[in-house]
């Protein structure tokens, strides 16, 4: 299956189903960060799709990396939806930018304990149905030089766990 294609599903009757007809899905298929070459975000070789995301793009972080994701000055990054698990951190050094925008639920997720985002660039959040910034168990570290900016969302940041803290 590939990201971002439609795919036609045809269902047939049989005995056990009176349903007959097409059925269209769309598949969404995570961009997951392995940081096998470097921190750089920039660097399609650090990504599952051999492809740095794009505004559509559904991204994975996971702990189990060799080297954490770093939005570097100059540097303008873009993703539909965000997810930071199992004690990874994503750093956005001064002079660079992340948007995320689309995603129904949220934009960013910190889910476990330790996951953190540090900002010391921009970080844009928007086009987000509930929450801006969801942080399930992490820290979100917005230091001297950053700058969070939320719109559209009905939560900007949802604190939901005790270990939860913003710095």
């Amino acid at each position: 299956l590939t990201a971002d294609t439609t795919y036609l599903i045809r269902v047939a009757p049989n005995v056990a189903s009176a349903i007959a007809g097409d059925i269209t899905t769309s598949v969404n298929v995570f961009n997951t960060w392995d940081g096998s070459e470097s921190d750089d975000w920039s660097d399609a070789q650090n990504w599952s799709l051999e492809t740095v995301p794009t505004t559509t793009s559904l991204v994975q972080i996971l702990g189990t990396v060799p080297n954490e994701p770093v939005i570097k000055n100059g540097t303008n990054a873009v993703a539909s939806f965000i997810a930071l698990v199992d004690g990874i951190s994503l750093t956005i050094d001064y002079g660079g930018t992340l948007t995320v925008a689309g995603s129904e639920d949220q934009s960013i997720l910190l889910d476990n304990a330790l996951s953190t985002l540090f900002v010391n660039g921009t970080l844009n959040l928007s086009n987000s149905e509930d929450e801006g910034l969801d942080v399930e168990d992490g820290i979100l570290n917005v230091g001297v030089t950053g700058q969070v900016t939320i719109t559209n969302t009905d939560v900007g940041i949802d604190l939901e766990e005790a270990n939860t803290s913003i710095i």
